[in-house]
């Protein structure tokens, strides 16, 4: 998965996914996503759970300070 910031592509931050849900040679987009954004919903799910917060604190407690004022930056009115 390719990563833009601020509409430049960001090669430090690509995303590689194993996929298990594909036979080899298998080329499936929707299939792989679906895996893909089920296995991180479920993770997000579990870890809000263990530590009994919301959703919004989860995400904001995950956020590198970095990324964070990155992101205030490019989404001002968000924050």
């Amino acid at each position: 998965m390719v990563v833009m910031l601020q509409g430049v592509l960001n090669k430090k931050e690509y995303r590689h996914f194993i996929i298990d849900s594909l036979k080899d040679g298998e080329i499936d987009d929707f299939k792989s996503l679906y895996e893909v954004l089920g296995r991180r919903a479920k993770k997000i799910e579990k870890d809000c759970e263990e530590s009994n917060s919301d959703m919004t604190h989860y995400i904001y407690e995950k956020l590198t300070k970095k990324k964070l004022q990155e992101y205030q930056t490019l989404y001002p009115d968000f924050f």
